[in-house]
């Protein structure tokens, strides 16, 4: 509660930082980086809201190199917007559990934001955690936690949750469905850019939180919900991905159109008119950075395993007629057991562990 400020200017006031901020914020950016980023947050407001819908509500995760600007845009340009501008210090991916668990149950609807996660400098036990927590802050699970005198607290794990950090999850579907992926790049930083991020410091947006928050509040949402499903329907036959996308992965962009649908209520109330919106561009962007399979779906350890051991035949360490064979047609033969000992092996030489959990999986 430290970090919040909310002021409710005079109209013409917050019309006047409206008309300065708000194409400021569209143009800091890519369409494909700013559009999503900007759903998830308007959206975030909605969450209680949006859980009791579809019971879950995506993590938005933004990785770049180091310099393209995420952690600039996230924490001096989206959360102020939301009331974050008191303090805005992103919180850390290697923060001990409990600290992670207080923060993540202080709020369901303000998002929380992590910073630096780079699985490179981070311990397994701290990778393996967050991880965890981002598969249990999707769907707002209960962590229970023991005290002194044997009486259990309760936290629920609610809060909206933004990860920035260098690179993303690989590997592991049960993570890729429930985020919302963002990539912005140094290359994009062009001086307009950097122009327009300094024109939406300069207008002194963090007044505009306070009025944000009460039109979000105000939004008739079952009506807006069903035109965000009506939009969703209609960008993914447009992206010919009708009947192919997962649950989940449907839900997360749903949820982002509804989050674009209300800042542009937002502006259309108090009679800023915004830059064209490519809503195409940033919805099959963010589709195709989760849905990596050749039929629109999540890849799983086992597309994982056979991209490996494809490599390993190339490089010559899996030799035909002893780990696999062709058979008619073209077909391919593993013998598992010792395509997979291979794959272990050389796992194990470049430190990397088991993504398989095993044959048996």
């Amino acid at each position: 509660a430290e970090r919040l400020r909310y002021e409710f200017p005079e109209h013409e006031e917050e019309k006047r930082i409206a008309a300065a901020a708000l194409p400021a914020l569209l143009n800091m950016n890519t369409a494909r980086v700013m559009m999503p980023c900007i759903g998830w947050f308007f959206a975030a407001i909605l969450k209680p809201l949006i859980e009791k819908e579809v019971g879950h509500f995506p993590i938005l995760f933004v990785n770049g190199t180091q310099g393209s600007g995420k952690t600039t845009m996230l924490r001096d340009g989206l959360w102020p917007l939301l009331g974050v501008s008191r303090s805005r210090d992103p919180f850390s991916v290697t923060d001990t559990a409990f600290a992670t668990i207080r923060n993540l149950a202080c709020t369901d609807s303000i998002p929380i934001m992590f910073d630096e996660y780079k699985p490179g400098d981070m311990t397994t036990a701290h990778l393996d955690r967050i991880h965890r927590f981002i598969r249990r802050v999707y769907g707002g699970e209960i962590e229970v936690r023991g005290r002194a005198d044997l009486s259990i607290e309760k936290y629920r794990l609610a809060s909206p949750m933004v990860i920035a950090g260098e690179s993303r999850p690989e590997g592991d579907p049960a993570i890729l469905e429930r985020i919302l992926s963002v990539t912005p790049e140094k290359t994009s930083l062009t001086q307009a850019r950097q122009d327009a991020f300094a024109d939406l410091v300069k207008s002194e947006h963090w007044k505009l939180a306070g009025p944000i928050v009460m039109h979000l509040l105000g939004l008739d949402f079952e009506k807006v919900w069903a035109e965000a499903k009506v939009t969703t329907d209609e960008l993914l036959a447009r992206v010919d991905q009708k009947q192919r996308v997962p649950i989940r992965c449907y839900d997360n962009m749903r949820c982002m159109i509804l989050g674009l649908m209300a800042f542009e209520s937002y502006a259309a109330g108090i009679g800023i008119e915004l830059p064209e919106m490519n809503y195409v561009e940033a919805f099959s962007d963010v589709m195709s950075a989760v849905l990596e399979g050749d039929d629109g779906m999540v890849k799983d350890a086992f597309d994982h395993f056979l991209e490996s051991i494809s490599t390993l035949a190339h490089l010559g360490l899996l030799e035909s007629g002893k780990h696999f064979g062709i058979g008619e047609n073209g077909r391919v033969f593993l013998h598992l057991a010792a395509c997979h000992q291979v794959y272990l092996i050389e796992r194990k030489k470049s430190g990397q562990p088991d993504g398989t959990n095993g044959t048996r999986a």
